[in-house]
């Protein structure tokens, strides 16, 4: 996803609403879902282009560490901050 490129992923998770939920790619379950999947992206590089760029977005706006890093910061301030600790 932070390449910009679309992903393929088994349904399972929080798989299911990465994926869905930033129309980064395709999910699969079944080996034959996998295969026509990832043929899918090979022939169409509209769907490449059109699934990939949402990904690279969703690394930008919410996984990267710029973003991450203060959400981490303060789970461990509000951990070590209490007094049972």
């Amino acid at each position: 996803m932070a390449y910009g490129v679309p992903v393929i992923a088994s349904p399972v998770g929080v798989n299911v609403d990465i994926v869905t939920r930033s129309q980064c790619g395709l999910l699969a379950d079944t080996l034959p879902e996998w295969s026509s999947s990832l043929f899918r992206l090979l022939e169409s590089i509209k769907l490449r282009y059109r699934l990939g760029a949402p990904g690279r977005k969703a690394v930008e706006n919410t996984y990267c560490l710029a973003v991450q890093a203060p959400v981490m910061c303060r789970i461990f301030n509000e951990v070590v901050s209490r007094k049972n600790f």
